[in-house]
């Protein structure tokens, strides 16, 4: 298994601007709360995935680069279009 690495500095901010941590993500994806692994689907971020976790009722997105040791993950980004889609039922089309 490859390790999880970010920018300290990024998850102090996270912290304390989202409420969330790099920390947190890990934790909820060890409880098999990740919900989907995508691809980023930002033109300027080809090549990167994104986690789609699950953290007390709302969808977060975390995108993360990664090579053959190791993941970095870049940021956490709250979303309330994959909350709908994977804790609602909705769909893209709604």
């Amino acid at each position: 298994m490859k390790h999880h690495v970010w920018d300290e500095n990024k998850n102090v901010h996270l912290q304390e601007t989202r409420g969330i941590s790099f920390e947190t993500v890990i934790s909820q994806i060890d409880q098999g709360l990740l919900l989907d692994v995508i691809i980023n689907p930002s033109m300027n971020h080809k090549g990167q995935n994104m986690y789609v976790i699950e953290f007390n009722d709302y969808v977060y997105l975390v995108p993360f680069s990664e090579n053959k040791d190791r993941v970095f993950l870049i940021t956490i980004i709250p979303n309330r279009q994959a909350t709908k889609k994977y804790l609602k039922g909705g769909n893209d089309n709604a």
